[in-house]
């Protein structure tokens, strides 16, 4: 059980760096999401941990189409990628996924609206930073799970 929160913290530290990275530059560098890919690949080799690597693999096939239409940035493709890999088998449910995605639109929809009605971004122009909203759904579901 104790190492299901080595997995927590190293997701955690990776959605701070690159929301961090998100925020002041735009884009998500490879030196947080190839570890967290790295790392998450190698636990999910273990067996209970298959079904990790099987809807990894099919998130960064849809998400590598989306990032293709420029609807979802490559560094979101892959810290998702990473964070599914990494995610330990007691969250591992199609609640926790079902969450973790609304809570992370729901906050980039909130982070539009505010954009737009503050007057900072036209709605042609508007960049979503994503990570920070990834890092929101991710942080708010596994504490609702975990309580």
């Amino acid at each position: 059980m104790e190492y299901y929160f080595a997995n927590i913290i190293i997701i955690t530290i990776a959605l701070l760096m690159a929301s961090y990275f998100d925020i002041k530059r735009k884009e998500i560098p490879n030196f947080i999401t190839y570890p967290l890919i790295i790392i998450g690949f190698v636990y999910s080799l273990f067996p209970w941990t298959f079904p990790n690597l099987i809807l990894a693999i099919i998130f960064f096939g849809v998400g590598y189409y989306l990032n293709s239409k420029g609807l979802l940035g490559g560094g979101d493709v892959k810290l998702i990628t990473g964070i599914i890999l990494l995610t330990p088998p007691i969250l591992f449910t199609f609640q926790f996924f079902m969450n973790f995605g609304l809570l992370s639109c729901l906050c980039a929809l909130m982070y539009f609206g505010i954009m737009i009605i503050s007057g900072k971004e036209s709605r042609i122009s508007a960049v979503i930073k994503f990570a920070p909203c990834i890092a929101v759904g991710y942080f708010v579901t596994v504490i609702g799970f975990l309580l």
